[in-house]
């Protein structure tokens, strides 16, 4: 009781001596700042207990409705999985075979041994150094520095606190680019285990990050890349018998929540008429075109779908130089990001069979 007395003389003691730097004009704007700030707080902390779980309830009942009924649903979107994306379980066992010929044994050693680490939620983000992350992996803390992210309306939540930490290990950590390595973990050793840990941490990400709420929903670019890599990644545990119906159903509404979230916050810049757009348009475009061939049969999805294919074609000639290279002038990082982005879209649209003669 007396720690707490202390902690509230302290902060009170914190806001006077803050009152007395300000000019006496400036007093009552920081006051009534202050109070529409903690009242957002306080409002954002209502809307997360009931929001979230109304706008899964309406989007779950669009799903099953399109797809008339729960079992069609689960079942399209696992032959859209197996049928529409390069990376098919139809031919893991060809597969395997080709990747084992091409590649040395230490090469598929380190594949599983990196794959052993995700599963101790071991990870090494962006130089933070392996990092343990405990039995339960927590989110929306940056790995090196301990800071933990609020789970606040995305439109309101900080990006940046002036202690060392960094939310891009926040959103790293998020975008499931371990995800892959998991799946071709489980195609090279056929351990269920690797399967077993992508779906619990798939779904302990879905428990832990409300739609719209807290850091995971900031950033446009990194909920499009977590999209992308799931539905690479659950391409290897198609067939998992793992993966039950329920969990189908979960995963499924929200991967169709983030395209719903990318298509209202695709990532540009106006400048009066004029559109400027990067890497960050370009990955928003990509998850459209994965989560339109993924939901094919919704509204939606075929509209995800076009945006997506006609989006990439048009950046291509934006973003392009003449030379081929990319027009932010990065060579190790935005044009093999980019490049990367118009080779999936390519190997993606030409195996699927949806490039018209004339693109």
């Amino acid at each position: 009781m007396g720690h707490s007395t202390h902690h509230q003389r302290v902060k009170i003691s914190h806001y006077i001596n803050k009152a007395r730097t300000l000019r006496s004009r400036d007093v009552a704007p920081w006051i009534i700042n202050g109070i529409r700030e903690r009242l957002g707080f306080f409002y954002d902390h209502v809307r997360r207990v009931g929001e979230p779980y109304a706008v899964r309830r309406m989007y779950r009942k669009e799903l099953i409705k399109h797809y008339a009924g729960i079992d069609n649903l689960v079942s399209c979107c696992q032959k859209n999985i197996r049928e529409r994306f390069f990376i098919s379980s139809k031919l893991q066992d060809e597969c395997i075979s080709a990747f084992c010929k091409e590649f040395e044994t230490s090469f598929i050693h380190q594949i599983t041994a990196d794959a052993d680490d995700i599963c101790r939620h071991t990870f090494d983000l962006l130089g933070s150094g392996p990092q343990h992350l405990g039995e339960s992996i927590d989110w929306c803390r940056d790995i090196s520095s301990g800071r933990k992210w609020p789970l606040l309306h995305y439109t309101h939540c900080p990006i940046i606190f002036n202690d060392g930490s960094d939310i891009i290990r926040v959103w790293e950590l998020s975008r499931f680019q371990w995800g892959p390595t998991l799946g071709k973990a489980f195609w090279l050793t056929k351990d269920i285990k690797y399967a077993t840990e992508f779906v619990r941490q798939v779904e302990s990400w879905i428990r832990s990050n409300s739609y719209e709420f807290g850091p995971n929903w900031m950033s446009s670019q990194d909920v499009a890349l977590r999209a992308i890599n799931w539905i690479i990644t659950l391409c290897f545990f198609n067939e998992s018998a793992l993966i039950t119906r329920d969990r189908w159903i979960e995963i499924m509404l929200s991967l169709y929540l983030h395209g719903i979230y990318i298509e209202r916050n695709l990532h540009f810049e106006c400048t009066g008429k004029i559109k400027t757009t990067g890497t960050h348009y370009l990955s928003c475009l990509l998850a459209l075109l994965y989560l339109g061939f993924l939901f094919y049969e919704t509204p939606k999805g075929k509209r995800w779908l076009e945006f997506g294919k006609n989006g990439l074609f048009v950046e291509i000639m934006d973003q392009v130089n003449s030379d081929g290279g990319d027009y932010e002038s990065s060579i190790a990082g935005y044009h093999r990001f980019a490049g990367t982005f118009y080779c999936c879209m390519d190997t993606f649209c030409i195996e699927s069979d949806t490039l018209s003669t004339s693109n």
